[in-house]
């Protein structure tokens, strides 16, 4: 997870709440308050009437008195093709975060442009089990269990992984060893934020009545385990934090029987016990929550006939009401909202249905918007506005209704403005417009740093906004604009390193005739440098950019000039050069661009060249690319060879996937070992990634039908 969130988090402060030792038709155990329903007649409660079945909006869409007005006209927001286990919304209900089908990678998707921000695998030989992200987005944290038996120990391996979204790295991870998963079992997982951020609940349950331990509380910024919930049960599910943190519900199964437990954060200790059921039969509880106004817990309840929602006061422990709803033995629930009146269940007997508790009636979806039969669940954002529909192939988004007003103005027109005033700044040499403008059009990397280097500004705007037609031939003027303002710099390399990185700008915005005019005016002044190593810096990533912009015959009047700046410094033994980047980067590059405008003799001499400083052993994918570009597999396949039998050669960039493109086109028999190195590397990369992976294979004319395999 290699990109920041940021996320909106309300202050919420709430008394903390002690429950009473003894409370009318309830028992105290050792200081808990214990609710037993079977003991409680039904005169005594607030029940609603049974409804099953009823629907009272049809296909023409009628209004239903008393049904929630924020989802009686549901809209479409977006469909994400991705297949899912797990899916988080983020606080901002602006992000998901999902694990696939195979549970081997966590996703996480923006709901603004549909693309997939960052995939994180699982660690070798272990699958996802559960996801959570933190309410001030700064944490995601999952737990993961080994896919085999260890050889020393029938269990399962158990861990717990906290990662910080901001910097992309783990945070803390905590193997988990006092669990009853052995390893032919299939582990029951839960993990849920406190509304805070400060505390993390998980908990591991399996299939059997064993007998479990409790839920582990675990404190998020030191990464330690605090305490663990003293209940002994065979099952643990369903944790809700109250939303000042202050207490936990969660719901378990006790001597064969559904219950609610309550746990005092503070005391830490069982508060109340609230049970469920009738008689002795148990009921499977799929959702608890606090309400909204947080004077309330509730679970929703089925017992394979019937549905049930029963609510319970938070202060007493007292069961306030049990609401009989509408589904009905051949349905099955999907999800509760935040509100704790809005759920949707369905099946394909009678469709699927948007409920509501207080009326105990049901709308139906718009027509194409309905959950299709694989449905398995349905996740809402925390405000409850969106809903997320898990079907077998994709992951559909609702709103609850049409936004009333579209957002004034946009990301796209403020960013636009805050470009144009740097463009339009009295002084171009000042340090602030400086900073702005390598701020939104370069952002450095710094050499030292462990994470990649920062995208700038521009580069992510027109990757995650989408700008519309109009705002592109905007961003245009404005680029033409900064294009002048970058000339009025009088640092010759700080005007040279601004002016390169424009033509990739121009080229995505479709001028492709600027993009041209900008790149031969850099060429122009980077060969007129008095700095030797400058120069060449300069011209290799101009060359670079060329070549990635299909652009390297507009530059082919400057070939041999740019030549002749770099070849002399391709000479072993030069104090203060990085041998590399002098001796095998930048000649590469020159050697790529006289391949691409038809130059084989000079594209081959200077390759010739560069390998005898970077031989085979090394396993160079750029040069073993070329060489196959020039058709001289001969000399490739001795560093492919190197690379299939040294991994650790790869590097976090697409040299590696233009590689196994460029094995495919001449049909080269390592092709597929390349290829199969190539995935698994980006799927254990955190800045690099199977998608980069795909897309960059792809667009290099890559074989499609290895990505089906």
């Amino acid at each position: 997870m290699k990109r920041s969130l940021l996320f909106l988090i309300s202050a919420i402060s709430l008394t903390t709440i002690t429950l009473p030792t003894q409370a009318a038709n309830s028992q105290s155990t050792n200081g808990a308050t214990i609710v037993d329903l079977s003991e409680i007649s039904s005169s005594n409660l607030t029940q609603l009437p049974i409804n099953a079945g009823e629907h009272s909006i049809g296909s023409e869409g009628k209004r239903v008195q008393g049904i929630a007005k924020s989802w009686d006209r549901p809209t479409l927001r977006l469909t994400l093709p991705a297949t899912a286990t797990q899916v988080r919304f983020s606080q901002d209900g602006e992000h998901l975060l999902t694990t696939d089908a195979t549970r081997q990678t966590a996703e996480l998707w923006s709901l603004t442009t549909g693309q997939k921000q960052s995939t994180v695998p699982a660690k070798a030989g272990f699958a996802f089990c559960k996801v959570a992200l933190s309410a001030d987005g700064q944490f995601a944290a999952a737990l993961m269990y080994s896919r085999a038996a260890s050889i020393v120990s029938p269990k399962r391996k158990i861990e717990l992984n906290v990662w910080n979204l901001k910097t992309g790295q783990s945070q803390w991870t905590s193997p988990i060893q006092d669990h009853v998963i052995q390893a032919n079992q299939t582990a029951q997982c839960e993990i849920e934020f406190s509304p805070n951020s400060q505390i993390l609940a998980t908990s591991i349950s399996g299939l059997t009545f064993q007998s479990q331990p409790g839920v582990r509380l675990w404190s998020v910024p030191q990464g330690k385990l605090q305490s663990v919930t003293s209940s002994k049960v065979t099952a643990v599910g369903n944790l809700a934090f109250s939303f000042d943190s202050s207490m936990l519900g969660f719901s378990t199964l006790v001597d064969n029987q559904a219950q609610v437990h309550l746990w005092n954060l503070s005391g830490r200790k069982i508060q109340a016990i609230l049970k469920t059921g009738e008689g002795k039969y148990p009921l499977g509880i799929s959702a608890v929550q606090f309400t909204p106004d947080r004077q309330e817990i509730i679970a929703y309840t089925n017992n394979g006939l019937f549905s049930k929602l029963y609510r319970w006061k938070v202060k007493t422990g007292n069961l306030k009401r049990i609401a009989d709803l509408s589904p009905d033995r051949t349905d099955r629930f999907l999800g509760l909202s935040p509100d704790s009146e809005t759920y949707v269940y369905g099946g394909d007997v009678t469709g699927f249905h948007i409920g509501n508790v207080q009326t105990n009636r049901s709308l139906d979806f718009p027509p194409g918007l309905q959950p299709d039969s694989s449905a398995s669940k349905v996740v809402f954002s925390p405000d409850g506005q969106q809903m997320a529909i898990v079907n077998a192939q994709t992951i559909t988004v609702l709103r609850s209704q049409p936004p009333t007003t579209p957002p004034a103005p946009d990301a796209v027109t403020r960013s636009i403005a805050e470009l144009a005033a740097l463009a339009a700044a009295p002084d171009a040499n000042q340090i602030e417009v400086l900073n702005g403008l390598d701020l939104w059009l370069v952002q450095r990397a710094d050499r030292t740093a462990a994470e990649p280097p920062p995208v700038p500004r521009l580069a992510l705007l027109l990757k995650d906004r989408s700008p519309q037609l109009n705002q592109k031939a905007q961003l245009i003027k404005v680029l033409d604009q900064v294009t002048a303002q970058i000339e009025r710099i009088r640092n010759s390399q700080q005007k040279i390193v601004l002016l390169s990185s424009l033509p990739r700008y121009y080229q995505q915005l479709g001028a492709a005739d600027r993009a041209t005019a900008v790149l031969t005016r850099a060429v122009q002044l980077s060969l007129k440098q008095s700095d030797a190593l400058d120069r060449a810096m300069n011209l290799s990533a101009l060359l670079a950019t060329a070549a990635q912009l299909q652009q390297t015959p507009k530059i082919k009047p400057f070939l041999e000039s740019i030549e002749a700046a770099i070849v002399p410094l391709i000479r072993p033994g030069q104090v203060g050069l990085d041998p590399l980047l002098f001796q095998v980067t930048i000649p590469s590059s020159l050697a790529q661009v006289y391949a691409d405008t038809q130059q084989p003799a000079k594209a081959l001499r200077l390759l010739d060249r560069v390998a005898v400083l970077s031989p085979p052993s090394g396993g160079n994918p750029v040069l073993a690319r070329l060489y196959l570009q020039l058709k001289r597999p001969d000399k490739a396949t001795p560093y492919l060879n190197a690379l299939v039998k040294q991994p650790e050669l790869l590097v976090e960039d697409s040299s590696y996937a233009l590689l196994a493109a460029a094995t495919d086109k001449l049909n080269h028999p390592l092709a597929q070992q390349i290829f199969n190195q190539g995935w698994k590397f980006a799927n254990r990369s955190l800045f690099y990634s199977q998608e980069d992976f795909v897309k960059d294979y792809l667009n290099a004319g890559g074989n499609p039908s290895r990505i089906r395999k």
